[in-house]
C-alpha cells in the first residue's frame, strides 16, 4: 500500500481501520482485485475468527481459504 496516498487501493471511509496511525503501519488487510475489502489480525486468524469485512467479497470461499492457510502456517 502506498505510504502517502492509500486511496488508490482503499476507499477513504476505510482508511482509519486499515492504517490507524500516521507512522506508515497498516493492519493485515484482505485484498480482492487490488482493492482493500477488510482487515484481520494474526490472533483472529489463529482462532479462525472471521476478518472484519468492509464489503462482501466476490469469492467468500477464497477469503476463508487464504486465512485458513495462514492459520495452518502459524500453528
Amino acid at each position: 500500500m502506498s505510504y502517502a496516498d492509500r486511496t488508490v487501493v482503499c476507499a477513504p471511509e476505510y482508511l482509519a481501520a486499515v492504517g490507524p496511525g500516521k507512522n506508515g503501519m497498516v493492519r493485515a488487510t484482505v485484498v480482492e482485485h487490488g482493492r482493500v475489502i477488510g482487515c484481520w489480525t494474526h490472533a483472529a486468524a489463529a482462532h479462525t475468527t472471521p476478518p472484519t469485512l468492509f464489503e462482501p467479497p466476490e469469492d467468500p470461499a477464497a477469503v476463508t481459504a487464504a486465512l485458513a492457510r495462514f492459520a495452518a502456517f502459524i500453528a
